[in-house]
């Protein structure tokens, strides 16, 4: 998809392709963001250097996550389950970083 800023080549705009391999591509042609929301809000970025931001626009960091209440990154694998009570969480309580292992 592109628009008259995007140019119309193959390599220009948004690009939803599937290659030989099968692998499947959600492309931003450009030299801009990508962004991804739900209920017509953004809830993620990923900027044109791959700096990804979840809840917030992305800071200098790889990866930024924000909520209001309380940031929860939850990590799990095959041994651990995949409910909301298993694996390792890193959250953050007022100023202070937490980690627990469920």
């Amino acid at each position: 998809m592109t628009n008259s800023t995007t140019g119309s080549s193959i390599e220009d705009g948004l690009q939803l392709r599937v290659d030989a391999g099968g692998a499947a591509y959600l492309m931003q042609g450009e030299a801009s963001s990508l962004l991804l929301g739900t209920n017509n809000t953004e809830r993620m970025r990923i900027d044109s250097s791959g700096q990804v931001g979840i809840g917030m626009t992305p800071t200098t960091r790889l990866f930024s996550l924000y909520s209001a209440a309380a940031p929860t990154l939850q990590l799990v694998n095959s041994t651990t389950g995949t409910a909301a009570g298993d694996g390792g969480i890193v959250w953050m309580s007022g100023n202070d970083m937490l980690i627990s292992n469920q």
